[in-house]
């Protein structure tokens, strides 16, 4: 069987499928991903085959444009998402059908909100599977962006849209979700941070003192910048905890000088940090959040953007995670969070009950039978 995977161009948006290609692969299927942007790089370290669709242009400078467009309007999002994916797909989706012309996939797999992968399976005459990255998408920002592509559709002969997928993947613990909510094939989300094969050694041992990792993923600093983490450098001075910076690119040297409990690394990989630490501060992005309800660590989220305000009342309200608007931060406030990171028990009994729901959902190997049985 041929499986095409595509997935938008954030480094998140590929992340999350990479165990599911593996499985696919180890199966003995062949797969081909498409993407672009961070996506693509991703894939080739991933040692993954993979197709750029928008090799002729920068696709994260569309992001930013789309970004100040928003704010500048004053950011509503679901018509922020709806032209962002929107124009995401129109740029890629000739390419793709394309390459589906002479691939000739037998199944699609594209992440939520990517929208070139369904119109390939529709003009293929082939199932789609979406994988959701996070939440099931809401439905008033799901047919925005199904607006929004039904012209690139109906261009490649496309005249029934939308076209629902066969097969819906969630990764989302129901615990998480609100009442009622129902997962249509959940799916156990195995962490994966990609990057350099080598790992500095004290990541994999346990420290003396509680160990925080903090970081904004990879988006937010190329937007909003880090500053908001020298309040949290400036606290953790002042407490009897290990601080590790993960800058999603950013240079430590945009930092202050930092004390001696404070290490920051340009690039670190979450999933493999987050095995050694008492708690994690982030900005709620999902993969993020997923690897962090995987590893049982309870987490503080600072929400940028995006379906990261979706995601922090759910955690919140689950009770494994503190939230704190950015604008919020302050040398006090951090100090306080980390504080509570790091000794709050009913905190941390929440984290490791959603570890092992997680724990218990059918690995990617177990739902590559259910990819088999629709092609």
């Amino acid at each position: 069987m041929r499986i095409l995977f595509t997935m938008s161009p954030g480094l998140g948006h590929s992340l999350s499928l990479v165990p599911l290609i593996w499985a696919a692969r180890s199966a003995g299927h062949d797969v081909l991903a498409g993407t672009s942007g961070h996506s693509l790089h991703a894939m080739g370290k991933a040692g993954l085959p993979a197709v750029d669709g928008y090799p002729d242009g920068d696709i994260m400078a569309v992001f930013g444009e789309h970004e100040q467009r928003a704010a500048a309007a004053g950011f509503e999002l679901t018509g922020f998402l709806g032209g962002l994916f929107g124009d995401f797909t129109d740029r890629v989706v000739d390419r793709f059908v394309a390459l589906a012309d002479g691939w000739e996939p037998d199944l699609v797999v594209h992440s939520s909100l990517e929208y070139a992968g369904p119109i390939v399976a529709a003009a293929r005459g082939v199932p789609a599977v979406c994988y959701h990255l996070g939440l099931p998408v809401p439905v008033e920002i799901r047919d925005a962006v199904r607006a929004e592509v039904r012209p690139a559709a109906e261009r490649h002969g496309v005249r029934s849209w939308p076209v629902e997928p066969a097969v819906v993947l969630d990764p989302m613990p129901a615990s998480l979700l609100d009442p009622g909510v129902e997962l249509d094939r959940p799916i156990r989300f195995v962490p994966y941070s990609g990057g350099d094969a080598a790992r500095p050694p004290w990541m994999f041992h346990k420290p003396e003192r509680p160990r925080v990792c903090v970081t904004l993923g990879t988006e937010v600093p190329r937007w909003a910048g880090i500053g908001v983490l020298e309040d949290f450098v400036a606290a953790a001075q002042d407490l009897d905890i290990e601080l590790v910076l993960a800058l999603g690119g950013a240079d430590p040297a945009d930092l202050p000088e930092l004390p001696a409990n404070v290490r920051a690394a340009t690039w670190l990989p979450i999933a493999d940090v987050i095995a050694t630490c008492s708690g994690i501060v982030h900005h709620g992005g999902a993969a993020t959040m997923l690897t962090s309800c995987a590893a049982g660590v309870p987490q503080l989220v600072l929400p940028h953007g995006g379906d990261q305000y979706l995601h922090a009342p759910l955690l919140e309200r689950r009770g494994l995670a503190a939230v704190l608007d950015p604008s919020e931060v302050s040398v006090e406030t951090a100090r306080d969070a980390l504080r509570r990171l790091t000794g709050d028990r009913r905190m941390g009994r929440a984290a490791e009950e959603v570890r092992a729901e997680m724990a218990a959902l059918p690995s990617p190997a177990d739902v590559v039978p259910v990819l088999e049985k629709l092609a």
